[in-house]
């Protein structure tokens, strides 16, 4: 990775350097989550596996898309590197493209052994973006977050590719994405607060930025525990992944963020975290009262949602006085993916068919106004680093 590629310089892109992989990828991110729930605008005979078609396409296809442009975007800074050269950027808009060729033409019917085709085109794009990290960790000798990341995404491929063969059930597919939003979101969050607490009162204390018991390996197993049958033992692990994560909470001082809205809504996102566990733990015990789907929702919808769009929308927000400003469509964005959120939680308890259209409906304008939020750091000059604290 060391021909073609420009200088991991701080600033605004220059207009001869490479597009950052963030800048495509977390615009298709954008446009597939508008389009994926799309489909059930369609008769249901059309599309008789569209539920299961719709949650791996935003899984696998907007996720993916969402954290494959983060970790390639990152990675200079983990190795002190150069950026990715357009080639790799290239590669992984084209892998990703294809496999959501391969996904419509599979929900479309017109695919012979549709599933098997898509699941090996999702498996190569995973596979290719933990290549694309693990290597030059590997030269640089670099140990750390890296790591952790590039082997998710190698178990986001091989979910991906099994499911294609119809091994496994489709939540197992939820886990690496589940694990990344823990991970990356829990030293994020806390890393960009410390920044900015120290800058409006030098006496404040840092946040807790580990928990006392790492909470990864307890949400692998909850997740584990779930896949293979054991509800009860799964339900007290997602308990104990909920309380976790809250008892770091009070340190992190949600409300001293609230003027500053790029950073208040980190917390909202991340918020979602210990509620979608707790949720989680109570419809595995008692899913005659906690529907599982609005468990899982609260995870897919809440959590990852308003956080991956939060995160991507930093590339797009300008920064003055080492400030990021957000635009009213970005705040509406945001707005609205929290009133999708909540509505499709709740869903079981209201009129479950009018809120989960409202729901849709509120999810869609949400990343029609990301996807128009975003366009400028698309068609624009990108600060660098892009995601980094240091220029907040």
């Amino acid at each position: 990775m060391s021909r073609n590629v420009a200088p991991a310089s701080p600033g605004l892109t220059p207009a001869s350097a490479p597009l950052l992989p963030c800048q495509p990828l977390f615009l298709l991110a954008g446009l597939w989550a508008a389009l994926v729930p799309l489909v059930w605008l369609l008769p249901a005979g059309w599309l008789p596996e569209r539920g299961i078609w719709h949650a791996r396409e935003l899984l696998l296809g907007m996720a993916g898309a969402a954290a494959g442009g983060y970790l390639l975007t990152s990675l200079p800074a983990w190795t002190q590197g150069q950026l990715a050269p357009l080639r790799v950027t290239a590669g992984a808009v084209l892998l990703w493209g294809l496999a959501r060729g391969a996904a419509g033409l599979e929900l479309m019917a017109v695919l012979p052994a549709g599933g098997r085709i898509t699941g090996l085109a999702n498996a190569l794009y995973f596979l290719f973006v933990a290549m694309v990290v693990a290597v030059p960790l590997a030269r640089t000798g670099v140990a750390g977050r890296g790591w952790l990341t590039a082997g998710l995404m190698l178990a986001a491929a091989a979910g991906a590719g099994l499911s294609g063969f119809g091994y496994g059930p489709a939540a197992a597919l939820l886990l690496p994405f589940t694990l990344l939003l823990a991970h990356v979101g829990g030293r994020a969050v806390p890393a960009f607060t410390g920044v900015w607490l120290s800058r409006i009162s030098a006496a404040a204390a840092p946040p807790q930025l580990l928990a006392p018991v790492p909470l990864l390996p307890v949400i692998a197993a909850a997740g584990l525990l779930e896949w293979s049958g054991r509800l009860v033992a799964a339900g007290w692990l997602w308990l104990a992944a909920a309380g976790l994560v809250l008892v770091r909470l009070p340190s992190w001082k949600t409300f001293r963020t609230f003027r500053y809205p790029a950073l208040f809504w980190l917390h909202i996102a991340y918020a979602w975290l210990p509620a979608a566990c707790l949720l989680q733990a109570l419809a595995l015990w008692r899913p005659d009262l906690i529907d599982p789907a609005s468990a899982r929702h609260a995870l897919t919808m809440g959590a990852m949602g308003g956080m991956m769009m939060t995160v991507m929308l930093r590339p797009a927000m300008r920064r003055h006085d080492r400030r990021l400003l957000m635009t009213p469509l970005m705040t509406a964005a945001l707005m609205l993916v929290q009133i999708s959120a909540l509505l499709r939680v709740l869903a079981a308890g209201i009129a479950f068919d009018g809120a989960v259209k409202a729901a849709a409906l509120a999810w869609v304008l949400a990343w029609a106004c990301f996807t128009c939020a975003f366009w400028p750091a698309v068609s624009g000059p990108v600060p660098r680093p892009a995601f980094s604290a240091r220029l907040e």
